[in-house]
């Protein structure tokens, strides 16, 4: 058997454990640092918001 902190006062231990393994794990380095945070229907981070007026014949 694996070797796990086991008992009542073993959570900390067991949250720091679980966090080491989906380190390595790639997939979730990516949805973690990705700034459009795994988002489907963005398409970019606005940076400055500009109005456009319709162009006079």
């Amino acid at each position: 058997m694996a070797k796990k902190p086991r008992g009542l006062k073993a959570a900390k231990k067991l949250k720091a454990r679980r966090a080491a393994f989906r380190i390595k794990n790639n997939t979730a380095m990516k949805k973690k640092y990705d700034p459009l945070s795994g988002c489907s229907q963005a398409k970019a981070i606005v940076l400055e918001k500009i109005q456009v007026e319709a162009k006079q014949p």
